[in-house]
């Protein structure tokens, strides 16, 4: 086992000296055949729930670089359930000081079709929490995401019971852990401590076979692209009182994580219906839609095409066709008309980002008003997305000169 310690520590550090200074990170942690890989390739690399099964416990860090859009950017550390143990290895090489000095976020997942209850996955959350709240500076992960997971082998009220004693036990662990740094050391900050878990801890309930894993990553999405979330966010509840719409998202065409929604609330089988309509007007698209050669479809170069992942190249096949033509452009758009008398109206934002909105059919009559107000959020999102690149490139030249 010390071998295979070794390797992971290795995997680790390399992986901290080659990582992007100026992008977010999001750690996914846990024990081991908790679902962390599933997951990532689930909402990141459109592996089927039903594959997953196929998956191999992971025995090394993978890093996985998130860059759909000019809006999705960050990277993703998986660490395998065996790096955990490290946290009591006072002789290890492991610098965890400087995997947490990063800013963005740590999904931390726990095996709700585990044994319960869940006794070691809440201590090494406890201690990864009081080891990042301990780690020197401000720029370390500012939110802990506990995603528990698997919830689709439960009832309703057992996914209730089991969201409530996860807090209970994270609560108790947390006073247990706290009491005994203070013991050691008379200096701790319990307070600290304490404090963060209040504000900064939120939990999900999630599984891979539905959507409550993309809705959860969504939200961990939004707390680690902060001020951007909030302006987009304001603009699409401008976009929404201007057009009497019911309910818009932005989503991330590639990933389907919503980026943004405005503050109506929406049922979980309406949010289901939107998330689909992403998969339809891409299939769709890429069967019936115009070939590049009648100007139909812009052309887009190997070079152009995002990252997903280094070993993501099979989920382009599904979206590009062999002349790298992406089935989403400038004039994509679709139309869904609900036996509820309401209407999905799907419209293309930028080149990886589109608009689900949901309409009452008295409203979508005013279609001509609807387009116009669109076009007028896609222009202030573009202006946004070029002031974000201005000021990136002054901190990169800047950056550069010291």
């Amino acid at each position: 086992m010390a071998e295979g310690y070794g390797s992971l520590e290795e995997d680790a550090k390399r992986g901290v000296m080659a990582l992007k200074e100026n992008q977010p990170r999001i750690l996914l942690m846990g024990l081991k055949k908790s679902g962390k890989t599933s997951i990532q390739k689930v909402v990141f690399q459109k592996v089927s729930p039903h594959e997953t099964v196929l998956l191999e416990t992971s025995q090394k860090m993978q890093k996985c670089d998130i860059s759909n859009s000019s809006f999705v950017q960050f990277q993703i550390w998986d660490f395998p359930g065996q790096l955990m143990d490290l946290f009591d290895e006072e002789d290890s090489d492991m610098d965890w000081d400087k995997v947490f000095s990063g800013h963005g976020a740590i999904v931390y997942v726990i095996d709700c079709a585990d044994k319960w209850p869940p006794a070691e996955a809440v201590k090494r959350l406890v201690q990864t929490i009081v080891r990042v709240v301990t780690t020197p500076g401000d720029n370390k992960p500012k939110n802990f995401e506990i995603f528990i997971h698997k919830v689709d082998c439960l009832k309703a009220e057992q996914s209730r019971e089991k969201h409530s004693d996860v807090k209970r036990f994270v609560e108790e662990e947390l006073k247990i852990e706290i009491a005994d740094r203070m013991k050691k050391d008379p200096n701790f900050n319990g307070l600290e401590v304490s404090q963060f878990t209040s504000t900064a801890v939120h939990y999900h309930m999630t599984s891979i076979y539905d959507h409550s894993v993309f809705d959860a990553f969504s939200k961990v999405v939004h707390r680690v692209i902060g001020f951007l979330h909030e302006c987009i966010t304001s603009l699409l509840g401008m976009l929404v009182t201007r057009c009497g719409m019911e309910k818009a998202y932005v989503f991330d065409v590639l990933s389907k994580i919503y980026v943004a929604q405005d503050e109506h609330e929406v049922t979980a089988q309406m949010y289901e219906v939107c998330f689909d309509m992403i998969d339809v007007a891409i299939d769709i698209s890429a069967i019936y839609g115009c070939s590049s050669q009648a100007g139909g479809v812009d052309e887009t170069s190997e070079e152009d095409l995002p990252a997903i992942a280094e070993d993501g190249d099979e989920y382009y096949g599904a979206l590009v066709d062999e002349e790298h033509n992406f089935p989403f452009d400038s004039d994509s758009s679709a139309i869904i008309r609900l036996d509820s008398k309401q209407v999905l109206y799907l419209r293309e934002v930028n080149k990886y980002l589109a608009l689900v909105c949901l309409l009452r059919e008295d409203s979508f009559k005013k279609i001509g008003l609807i387009n116009y107000n669109v076009l007028q959020f896609k222009k202030l999102i573009k202006e946004m997305f070029d002031q974000k690149a201005k000021l990136q490139q002054k901190a990169n030249d800047l950056q550069q000169q010291t």
